[in-house]
């Protein structure tokens, strides 16, 4: 099993959109990432960041974690979330059940997953483009210990 980073821009919108929070997580996120089609495996998890601007926090630019979930499976997108259709995003990924955390309020990692090299004022989004990353252990482990299992 892996542990993956997701950077999820639509933080903001979403949030709003399907009223998410600490009595009702994120538990299913749309793409069409092949590379992440073909190594998926029940039981990974999903560690979702957004940029403090998405949601007013100290550091603007920087990475915070906001929600995270442990994979139950991967399917076709049904085209049931017209703001994710199946043309653009072809898979859903659904949490197992009751594995959801939302992470309120959100917890700055911005040192953890900034890639190296890179300066505080260039924004998390920018350089997280391309999809879902998989976690070494180091970063897994830390994450853990910032959300235990509930």
């Amino acid at each position: 099993m892996a542990d993956y980073l997701i950077y999820w821009p639509n933080y903001r919108q979403d949030r709003k959109r399907y009223e998410l929070g600490p009595d009702n997580p994120l538990v299913d996120w749309r793409t069409s990432q092949e590379r992440l089609h073909r190594s998926f495996q029940s039981g990974d998890r999903f560690w979702f960041i957004t940029a403090g601007n998405s949601f007013g926090g100290d550091v603007p630019t920087a990475a915070y974690l906001v929600n995270m979930f442990v994979a139950g499976e991967m399917r076709a997108n049904s085209g049931d979330d017209p703001n994710y259709p199946g043309n653009e995003f072809r898979y859903t990924v659904l949490a197992a059940d009751n594995s959801a955390r939302w992470i309120d309020p959100p917890i700055l990692v911005d040192e953890l997953v900034r890639p190296d090299g890179h300066v505080a004022e260039e924004h998390i989004g920018i350089l997280l483009q391309g999809g879902p990353r998989r976690l070494n252990d180091d970063v897994a482990m830390a994450f853990e210990r910032l959300v235990p299992a509930g």
